[in-house]
């Protein structure tokens, strides 16, 4: 996910240090969408915290998540 207005391509350079892969690739500031949450669940061992991420990859999940990103001023 790359920042709006951004110019440059879509590739990542193959030396990134951790400020430029924030400042300048990604968005931290979004709510990731549903296909995030499903990928992470294949990297998940808890049984909770899978159902979480399960739960993310709704559209109640993510209508959550806007939720809980708005009250917290994200």
């Amino acid at each position: 996910m790359l920042i709006a207005g951004d110019t440059s391509s879509d590739e990542l350079p193959c030396r990134c240090t951790v400020r430029d892969l924030v400042t300048k690739h990604l968005d931290i500031n979004a709510v990731p969408r549903r296909y995030f949450w499903e990928l992470m669940t294949q990297f998940s061992n808890d049984e909770l915290e899978r159902e979480k991420l399960q739960e993310f990859s709704t559209a109640e999940g993510q209508a959550s998540c806007r939720i809980v990103s708005l009250s917290c001023g994200w």
